[in-house]
Order: C-alpha cells, then sequence, then structure tokens
C-alpha cells in the first residue's frame, strides 16, 4: 500500500471547477454549484432543491504525479440513487466508483495508471448531494491546479441537461461536449426546470464565454401559455448576450417518443419549437439548434422515452458537436 497524505481542499481552491462555492459542516466538504441567489429560486420545491443542491458538473482537476489516490464520501438526499464518482486522465476515463445502493459512506482507493505528471480530474456525483470527507494523494507528490480551459461553458436547461438517467457524471451531454472540446463547464440545469428570465441575470455570476441554453418541455407539459415563455424566453436572451463576445446556443426540444400531443392549453410540443426559434431570430450571437435532430427517435437512446441514456447522451453530444 502507497502511503498517502490527505489534502485540504480548501487550500487548493484552484482544484475545483463547476462550482460557485466550496464550504464544509461537520459532515465534511461541500461542493456547492448554485449560487446563494439561485439556491433560494428554487427553494420552494422540494424535488428542485433536491436538484439543485445535487454537484452536477462540479469536478476535481489538477495535474498530480501521484501513483495512487483515495477518496471517501457521505450521501445525503438524491435526485436519483446514482452515486458514481468518475476519474479521467489525461481526458481519458479511466475508471468509474460507485457505492451498493443505500449506502451512505462510500470509500475507495485506486492506483493511477501512466508515470510522470498526469491531468487528473474526478467528476463528483451528479445526482446526489454529498460531502466530501477525504481525498488522498501519494505523500510527496507533485500538486498543481490544470491550466485554465480557453473556453468555458454555461449550461441551463432541465432534467436532461443534469444527465437525470444517465449512469455516470461523465455520460450526460455537457461533460462530453466539453471533454470534446478540453473546455471548462458550469451546469446550472435543474431536472423538471422551466426557463425563466431571472436564469439570465444568475448566470452573469459565473465565468463562461459560450452558452448552452435547453428548455421547453416542462413548459409545455406544465401548460405555460406561451406568451409568458415568449417573453421569458426574450429577456432570458437579451441578459445572455450582455457578454457581448460569448455565443448563445439555444436547443430546442428532442423527440418525444410518446409525445401527448396538445398540452392544457390547446398548444403543443411543436408550438413551443417554433416560438423558440422565432425569439432567437432578434438576437444576434444566438444560433437555434433543433433538438429533434441530435437524438434518434428510437427506444434505444432513451431511458423512459423522453430522457436520453447513455447511448441517446452519446448521439446527443456527437450531434451537437458537429453543430459547434
Amino acid at each position: 500500500m502507497k502511503e498517502l497524505m490527505e489534502l485540504n481542499v480548501a487550500a487548493y481552491p484552484g482544484l475545483i471547477r463547476g462550482a460557485a462555492a466550496w464550504s464544509e459542516d461537520e459532515l465534511g466538504w461541500i461542493p456547492v454549484r448554485m449560487t446563494p441567489q439561485l439556491l433560494d429560486f428554487y427553494h420552494d420545491n422540494e424535488n428542485a432543491a433536491i436538484r439543485a443542491a445535487c454537484p452536477s458538473g462540479i469536478r476535481i482537476a489538477f495535474r498530480s504525479n501521484s501513483e495512487a489516490l483515495a477518496m471517501r464520501l457521505r450521501y445525503l438526499r438524491e435526485a436519483r440513487p446514482v452515486y458514481a464518482v468518475d476519474i479521467r486522465i489525461n481526458q481519458e476515463v479511466i475508471e468509474t466508483f460507485s457505492p451498493e445502493p443505500g449506502e451512505k459512506e462510500y470509500a475507495f482507493f485506486t492506483e493511477l495508471p501512466g508515470s510522470g505528471e498526469r491531468e487528473i480530474e474526478i467528476h463528483l456525483p451528479h445526482l446526489c448531494e454529498i460531502r466530501l470527507q477525504n481525498l488522498a494523494l501519494e505523500s510527496g507528490c507533485s500538486l498543481r491546479p490544470a491550466a485554465r480551459c480557453a473556453e468555458r461553458w454555461l449550461f441551463l436547461g432541465d432534467s436532461i441537461t443534469q444527465g437525470m438517467t444517465t449512469s455516470c457524471p461523465t455520460a450526460a451531454y455537457p461533460a462530453r461536449v466539453a471533454a470534446a472540446r478540453n473546455a471548462d463547464f458550469v451546469n446550472l440545469a435543474v431536472g423538471g426546470a422551466t426557463l425563466h428570465r431571472e436564469l439570465g441575470s444568475f448566470a452573469a455570476r459565473y465565468d463562461w464565454n459560450n452558452a448552452i441554453v435547453a428548455f421547453g418541455v416542462n413548459d409545455y407539459h406544465q401548460g405555460r401559455p406561451l406568451a409568458e415563455f415568449r417573453e421569458d424566453c426574450a429577456k432570458l436572451l437579451r441578459l445572455l448576450r450582455r457578454r457581448r463576445s460569448a455565443p448563445v446556443r439555444l436547443i430546442t426540444p428532442i423527440p418525444w417518443l410518446r409525445d401527448p400531443g396538445k398540452n392544457s392549453n390547446g398548444d403543443t410540443l411543436d408550438d413551443f419549437r417554433h416560438t423558440l426559434h422565432e425569439v432567437a431570430t432578434a438576437y444576434d450571437g444566438v444560433t437555434v439548434v433543433d433538438g429533434r435532430k441530435l437524438v434518434p427517435a428510437e427506444e434505444a437512446c432513451f431511458a423512459d422515452g423522453l430522457h436520453p441514456n447513455d447511448q441517446g447522451m452519446a448521439c446527443f453530444a456527437k450531434n451537437l458537436l458537429r453543430q459547434l
């Protein structure tokens, strides 16, 4: 067994990616991806509050010559029973670690392949609220933050963008897109969320120079009036485009294999797709991506007819990357 040294995470703030804050309580270190304003925005709905508390997209990224790594986590509330931690070395996933269902604490040790200084990236569980109780590397190893990425992506959306039905954090399309472009990213998606103008103000507090916005299914399913949806979309895009050098891609809803037709207002999902197209044409720097062309309308690509599984997410990312 290699001799390990525990890292004081607070002493290395540059290692944390995709987070708004990194705090601590009696259970351990808390990775927080949402600003206080965003957490308050999702506070009134318990399901949304849990999903907002999940560290979706948060990574610990550094360069080191350590040949081993150990980690211990505490699991709290969950959006889905998906507990996986992914470890990437030099941008390749080398292993996924996950406890048995129902376990509240989980520890693992792994030897890291390769030699010399490598880029190591730990993707934290994306659908469970956690505490990081221990992170240790080989004693005496080198340690420094990973290089700053030229591209820094912001993802706004609902359960599909949060990766609600993927088996591990790196399977969700934001992680796949960021990895392919060697980019940093922050994932502010929340399962069940609808498009609201306020998200544009909250997004201004993060560091990004590219944005992906993907809403519409929940707005349709919850029967939001199209006029209200259109107005919020226009205001959101207006706020995002204040960052003039940062292009925005607006993704329309992907296929719903069992599309229920008209909602309570008599509107269809296509009506929401058309509204997104109409609004986007008024804004320079906003590109519309047809979500129906991102994932094949086939059962094999979906977990439940609406949310892509790992295979569907791979198609989503591959087709989106072609358009970027």
